[in-house]
């Protein structure tokens, strides 16, 4: 069976979900809360960084991007080894989409950037890990996942939404809102991987 990973990343973490199949019939093999920054570091790295010096900002920013891509990285390779026994890992999503971002001085100087720059950090990374291993890497919307999902996967948002939920009593808990974005999206690069 081919299979995806689903990622929901937040600040320092991500919502991980193995699932194949398809919309009508999906299957759940794995879910677990994958850490992708160091608890030494603050995972808020350009927040953390708003108030200093210039120099000492872009060093604090650079030392968390490169913890979190080492980190990232050993987790894709956990993820990878635990698809291993259930079928052929082919891709990825990621929630989220790549975003442009403006000089760290303007990042810094702007609340709401500051937020974009920290979802663009754990993305990015994802996204990055997943490629260095030859997987299809696909993009969801942070917002109306499941319901891109259902566009793409060729159903109606309210079968995807209630055949998600429904899985709850299957897995049991956690199976939250995260956790449902993250497979239907994972269902989703599945679809767009054949």
């Amino acid at each position: 069976m081919e299979l995806a990973w689903g990622c929901k990343p937040h600040s320092g973490w991500a919502i991980a979900v193995l699932v194949g199949g398809s919309a009508t019939d999906p299957h759940v093999l794995d879910r677990r809360r994958v850490q992708l920054c160091p608890d030494a570091l603050p995972r808020q790295a350009y927040h953390a960084a708003e108030g200093l010096p210039r120099a000492r900002a872009a060093a604090l920013i650079s030392e968390v991007d490169d913890a979190v891509a080492a980190l990232t990285d050993a987790v894709l390779d956990e993820l990878t080894q635990a698809a291993r026994p259930h079928g052929d890992l082919v891709a990825m999503a990621v929630i989220g989409r790549p975003r442009e971002l403006p000089a760290l001085d303007a990042v810094l100087a702007n609340h709401a950037l500051l937020h974009a720059a920290e979802g663009e950090l754990y993305r990015a990374a994802l996204d990055e890990a997943a490629e260095r291993r030859g997987l299809n890497v696909c993009g969801a919307p942070p917002k109306g996942t499941i319901d891109e999902a259902a566009v793409i996967l060729g159903t109606t948002r309210d079968s995807l939404r209630a055949t998600l939920t429904a899985l709850r009593g299957e897995l049991g808990a956690p199976w939250q809102a995260d956790h449902k974005e993250a497979a239907a999206a994972g269902l989703m690069a599945l679809h767009l991987e054949r």
